[in-house]
């Protein structure tokens, strides 16, 4: 009898070891992940929309005042926002009927007196030479 409880004894110390061993072989490997799906697409050029989505304050590097030299209705618009331009470019075209009437009125003017006809003559003031 006493055999036998050396011998259950036993076999109960060898299943307890083994499941011990078997737990720490599990756990030594680490899990795998979970797999992720490749999807293949064609390569195009073209633009990328970018959204950045956040809070603050956008401060130009430089900044522009664009302003007339001259008046008027505004005729055509020769460029769209956001479009680069150069020095030479025509960015919108005013109305030329105004400053057309204001220069004819203005070149028929110059250099003229009421009353002068235009001609300046040279008067010098008069010399009595004695003879």
């Amino acid at each position: 009898m006493r055999r036998l409880i050396v011998l259950m004894a036993f076999v109960l110390v060898v299943m307890i070891l083994s499941r011990s061993f078997q737990k720490n072989a599990k756990t030594a490997q680490p899990p795998s992940p979970p797999s992720i799906p490749v999807v293949t697409a064609v390569a195009k050029i073209g633009n990328q929309p970018i959204y950045l989505i956040g809070l603050g304050t956008v401060t130009p590097f430089e900044t522009v005042t664009v302003r007339s030299r001259v008046d008027g209705q505004l005729m055509s618009v020769g460029v769209k926002e956001g479009q680069m331009v150069s020095a030479d470019d025509v960015i919108a075209q005013i109305d030329p009927r105004p400053l057309q009437g204001t220069a004819s009125a203005g070149a028929g003017t110059t250099g003229a007196r009421p009353g002068d006809s235009g001609e300046r003559k040279n008067r010098s003031p008069a010399v009595h030479n004695p003879v």
